[in-house]
């Protein structure tokens, strides 16, 4: 069917199992390079491009002809990950939006009609398409019919948009189309776009501000990161109450020591490639060190970003100094049931230094059950600690844009060098930390998702990146202030990559 109808792009809306339940089959090969045969036609794997809710891949379509000879044709596969059956995407209508953007983005390229699949063909296959032709319809004759689009579908398939909640999220998708627009700013017009949206307009905002306004409004704020319910034993761990992880957003501490909870005030904050790849917390309490190493060797992360500086205190509202260091400069320090290591540090520039331990378990009482799990691991965790130093505390913002470039490009050198078993590829693998958890953390990770998108799209979407780590933390990007550096540590960033 690819090869009759010319077709060069496939979207899959389904995973190949859901709920221990196989959906589909690969038709694909697993390893780059490799290739399978179909009858008279083979699949080779050319590459593949992984995101947090999509993957694309390029694959090449070769038919065997008569006489030894071969034609081929390149196939790109677009497959969004994100979304089970009979329901509505995972994160949102934001994150099927973009990968819709993604799907078109070489239309110019298109050869032949947009094949379409999910598992049975109709609920999330009918859904995409529904958005696509809807899409369209608010470009070309702006007005919306939800209602007549998937009763034309229906008549031409059964099914086709399968249930209320799929109906539901058309609605939802099509709106915030409408409400949020095009954010996306290719790199090569980058400086221009900016100096655009930053100009006031005849009311007295600048699209900039607009684009801040509509984050505000965008945030999801779940009730229980609002109110959050902390069990009594453990309101001593927070630093602000106002402050608290969802159940469904934390990372859970396994190691049990003493009489010590399962609880820690972090989150797991999005990454443009991963979900879950970084867990955001605050700076540890006295009281919750113990907590701090059982959450790294727990969840195996083996960086460690600390935005704040040993001279912050906050006695004040504690009336004790709180900000005390967590780690043993010199030999090894016991943390609760964590034993940790000191190893070397070194000063990467003035205002970066990094620090080398070794974490593992401080008694052998667990250390069976971690190396059944952890086959591949000998007990011990490699784990570099790297502080940002000359950022006042009285600063929002830091001083210096190339220094904190500078930190991310030694964090992902670190990271790039790393093999994760299997079952942890989906955790968290670098801990971020300030002192709330909030502000500094937020810029961290909102500054990472724009470099990713910048590497990897060669485009800039702040109002993305704002919106997508925001997601379990909703205090994250609080002002203009930090929503304008985002922007503007974005064409920093594409000025170090020109120059």
């Amino acid at each position: 069917m690819i090869w009759q109808y010319n077709a060069n792009r496939i979207v899959m809306v389904a995973n190949l199992v859901e709920g221990g339940r196989r959906m589909c089959d690969s038709y694909w090969p697993e390893e780059i390079n490799q290739s399978e045969k179909h009858e008279e036609f083979i699949v080779t794997l050319e590459s593949v491009v992984e995101y947090a809710d999509y993957i694309v891949r390029s694959l090449k379509l070769r038919k065997q002809l008569h006489y030894g000879q071969d034609e081929s044709r390149p196939i790109y596969q677009y497959h969004f990950t994100s979304w089970k059956d009979r329901g509505r995407p995972s994160f949102g209508a934001v994150t099927l939006l973009h990968f819709h953007q993604e799907v078109h983005s070489k239309d110019d390229e298109r050869t032949g009609p947009l094949v379409v699949h999910c598992s049975a063909g109709v609920g999330r296959t009918g859904t995409f398409i529904a958005l696509d032709i809807l899409l369209q319809q608010v470009e070309h004759e702006r007005v919306v019919d939800v209602f007549g689009c998937i009763q034309k579908l229906r008549e031409q398939r059964m099914l086709m948009v399968q249930s209320q909640e799929q109906a539901m999220f058309l609605h939802d998708a099509i709106l915030e189309a409408i409400n949020v627009g095009n954010t996306s700013y290719p790199c090569s017009t980058m400086a221009e776009e900016f100096s655009k949206i930053c100009e006031e307009k005849e009311n007295g905002k600048s699209e900039l501000r607009k684009q801040f306004m509509l984050l505000s409004k965008l945030k999801s704020t779940p009730e229980e990161q609002i109110n959050g319910r902390v069990l009594e034993e453990s309101k001593d761990k927070n630093r602000d109450i106002s402050v608290i992880p969802g159940e469904l957003d934390r990372p859970y501490l396994t190691i049990r020591h003493e009489y010590q909870s399962d609880y820690i005030n972090a989150v797991y904050v999005d990454s443009f490639r991963k979900h879950d790849y970084y867990v955001v917390t605050q700076m540890p309490l006295p009281n919750t060190q113990a907590d701090f190493w059982r959450l790294v060797f727990d969840h195996q992360l083996n960086a460690i970003v600390m935005l704040n500086e040993m001279d912050e205190s906050d006695e004040v509202y504690f009336q004790v100094a709180t900000c005390k260091q967590y780690w043993p400069d010199g030999g090894s320090g016991i943390y609760g049931p964590i034993k940790v290591e000191h190893v070397a540090v070194t000063n990467i520039s003035t205002n970066i230094v990094m620090r080398q331990f070794m974490v593992s378990l401080a008694t052998n009482k667990f250390l069976l059950f971690y190396l059944v799990v952890n086959k591949k691991n000998d007990g011990k965790l490699s784990v570099r600690h790297y502080q940002l130093l000359g950022w006042p505390n009285n600063e929002v913002l830091p001083p210096d844009k190339d220094v904190l470039l500078l930190l991310m490009e030694e964090v992902h050198s670190w990271q790039q060098k790393q093999k994760y078993p299997k079952h942890i590829h989906k955790m968290g693998h670098t801990i971020v930390h300030c002192l709330n958890g909030v502000t500094r953390c937020g810029l961290f990770c909102g500054v990472s998702y724009i470099i990713d998108k910048i590497k990897l799209d060669e485009k800039v979407d702040v109002l993305l990146a704002a919106r997508n780590v925001s997601r379990n933390r909703y205090q994250f990007v609080r002002t203009l202030d930090e929503y304008r550096f985002l922007y503007e540590i974005a064409l920093k960033y594409i000025y170090w990559c020109v120059c």
